[in-house]
């Protein structure tokens, strides 16, 4: 490594730690690292990000909740400060997988999930398998049923050789952030630096569902098939009503699956609600937990399913 690649590894690190300023932890899952915030003590709060988004995104999530709070947000591995392996298969049957095992070797057993995008796919992934381990859902923009329709922008980003060359290249599948502040866009982008940090990306655009036979809609049916018993939890939904990757026919498909869901919209926000609209989430998100949250109790421990 050069001089010139140290010194930018460091201004790097001297920059994600003004912008992230969290305890780095990272936790050996198989064979790869992942990484994520625990902070503050008390009922176990999880926050799972939407992709190509990373724990960044809940920042000011973390800094609140803490105070009241054991806030836990893990990257999904590919994303974030997590390992990016080539040899990860990225499907969501492997993300449930090594939730699974992380959860498990955290020592959980009874969590409030908060999921965004395809964080909130994989976590609901675990709920389903582990309902009693659920307290309370909050879910903001994601998807957990079969019915999805691929928009354009994803279906272009799908083809072959067109594909690749727009999202490694041409970063087709970050845009939305346009109008972040510039120290912000830098910290949503620096794990995304080069081909290698955008690989798993190409790889997500891949594997979400365009065909029933495919392992990642197998895995959502049956996610779909086990919504059923969330309908006597606290569930609530936050929609950003801009996101073009999930729009309002997914956000339907919610209530019809989960009537009993309290559903909240935000009009002027988009794929990054957490920075448009941060205030009006972090009041939505406070008010539930503390409405719904409720204390551990002796709920089974999480075992891990055959690898």
């Amino acid at each position: 490594m050069t001089e010139k690649e140290i010194a930018s590894q460091k201004a790097d690190a001297e920059f994600l730690e003004k912008m992230f300023p969290f305890k780095r932890n990272y936790m050996r899952v198989d064979s790869w690292h992942v990484h994520y915030a625990d902070e503050g003590e008390g009922e176990i709060v999880m926050l799972f990000h939407a992709c190509p988004q990373w724990s960044f995104s809940f920042r000011r999530l973390i800094s609140s909740l803490s105070r009241k709070y054991r806030v836990i947000t893990p990257d999904l591995l590919g994303f974030g400060l997590s390992d990016k392996p080539e040899d990860f298969d990225y499907m969501l049957n492997s993300y449930i997988l090594i939730l699974e095992e992380f959860i498990q070797n955290l020592g959980l057993t009874r969590i409030n999930i908060v999921g965004h995008g395809w964080g909130g796919t994989v976590a609901m992934g675990f709920a389903v398998q582990h309902p009693n381990m659920i307290s309370s859902l909050i879910m903001m923009n994601s998807i957990a049923f079969s019915h999805y329709s691929i928009p354009l922008r994803l279906m272009i980003c799908r083809l072959p050789l067109l594909g690749p060359l727009l999202t490694v290249y041409f970063k087709a599948m970050q845009s939305g952030g346009s109008k972040l502040p510039p120290d912000v866009r830098k910290a949503y982008a620096l794990p995304l630096k080069g081909k290698e940090g955008r690989y798993p990306l190409l790889r997500y655009v891949e594997s979400i569902p365009s065909v029933p036979e495919s392992d990642t809609a197998q895995a959502i049916l049956a996610i779909e098939a086990g919504l059923w018993m969330f309908r006597t939890k606290p569930v609530r939904i936050i929609w950003a009503m801009k996101d073009w990757l999930y729009n309002q026919n997914a956000l339907r498909l919610w209530h019809k699956n989960i009537p009993n869901a309290e559903i909240h919209t935000i009009a002027d926000a988009g794929r990054y609600v957490l920075e448009e609209a941060p205030e009006e989430l972090e009041r939505l998100i406070t008010e539930f937990l503390e409405k719904n949250a409720v204390a551990q109790t002796d709920a089974m421990p999480v075992k891990t399913g055959a690898k």
